[in-house]
């Protein structure tokens, strides 16, 4: 049995052709549909139930009471799937299905299988610079801060299929939209394999892609990273906000009473600030953590870290705010976490490794 889990909202236009397309590549294999509609205005659900009443389609429709992301409307789709490999994609026909019978071929030795954008002669159909940079940019921080991911081209892919033992007795607390990303960090397998296929131009509705789900993708790693590192992570984040109050004392001492010269007082007081956090780093929350270089060097590799975490909060706030127009202060939202991201990662790889 295969279980083929579609989250909607708002596809009422796109259901018929999703599901006459699934059948027709499905139709001579014991399968199921689970929709799960989060009570769309359009009236989804209802055409759901019309469809497949008329043509006796194997749909099971799951309705929510109100919008609660594609994310965990997969997971509640597991949670009803029978099959003993499960099937997601999305309702927009952006994702074309007759890529199944590859990726059900492919299961046959594989625990995931990953329809790509990025193999072979996978592509992407007309996609804005906007939507160009937050996908290559999300993709790419993802394989970095997770190896166990490095070597997958697609890891954000909404098209994937995998075995329902890969997900036995593993909690699964996504949020956003980033499901496959969830499953390959948690999940339990051996074997992934990717398949290309081209990603197409949406027909009718509109993405629900917005800087709401890409603050939700960075609230995603956060808590990826934190369940994987322990607490380590949080121990960074908290010595980093006492190297703030350091910076902003010893720049408020220096200028109001010291009389220094404002712009020679920040250089000091970011300074210190950085010898603060390497400190506390060091006792603290990399402790444990026992490398051969000397104090020297490890301090030398930890400024390095510092100011190029810096350049990437400088360079990713243009980006946000000047390229994708997203209103300053989000824009250095979002570019703060990155860089604290970088940060962390950095000194723990190349210092306390």
């Amino acid at each position: 049995m295969i279980s083929i889990i579609i989250p909607t909202y708002n596809e009422a236009k796109n259901v018929p052709e999703l599901l006459s397309r699934i059948h027709n590549v499905m139709k001579t294999i014991d399968y199921e549909v689970i929709i799960v509609d989060d009570s769309s205005p359009d009236n989804t659900g209802k055409v759901v139930l019309n469809q497949s009443m008329y043509y006796h389609y194997p749909v099971k429709l799951v309705t929510r009471a109100s919008k609660q992301g594609l994310a965990t409307a997969v997971v509640r789709g597991c949670k009803e799937a029978i099959g003993d490999i499960i099937v997601v994609a999305d309702a927009d026909l952006q994702h074309p299905i007759e890529t199944l019978e590859q990726m059900l071929l492919e299961m046959s030795v594989n625990d995931i299988v990953i329809a790509s954008r990025y193999v072979d002669t996978g592509k992407i159909e007309k996609w804005s610079i906007k939507r160009q940079i937050t996908s290559d940019g999300a993709r790419t921080l993802a394989k970095i801060l997770f190896p166990k991911i490095k070597n997958i081209s697609d890891p954000m892919s909404g098209f994937f299929a995998f075995n329902k033992k890969v997900i036995d007795g593993v909690e699964l607390r996504p949020c956003g939209f980033k499901i496959l990303l969830e499953i390959l960090i948690r999940g339990k397998y051996n074997n992934v394999k990717e398949v290309s296929f081209s990603f197409q131009k949406r027909k009718y509705g509109k993405s629900n892609l917005n800087l709401t789900e890409y603050l939700r993708y960075l609230q995603h790693l956060f808590r990826l990273t934190k369940d994987t590192e322990s607490s380590s992570m949080m121990k960074f984040a908290i010595v980093g906000l006492l190297g703030i109050l350091v910076n902003e004392g010893v720049l408020f001492l220096m200028v109001e009473h010291a009389k220094v010269y404002m712009y020679l007082s920040l250089l000091l007081a970011i300074q210190l600030s950085i010898i603060s956090n390497f400190m506390f780093n060091s006792l603290w929350t990399f402790k444990s953590n026992k490398t051969s270089d000397s104090l020297i060097k490890k301090f030398t590799k930890f400024e390095i870290v510092c100011i190029t975490g810096a350049m990437i909060n400088f360079v990713m706030f243009v980006v946000f705010s000047n390229t994708l127009k997203i209103h300053y202060l989000e824009a250095n939202l979002l570019a703060i976490m990155i860089a604290f991201l970088f940060n962390y990662f950095g000194s723990r790889n190349m210092i306390w490794r």
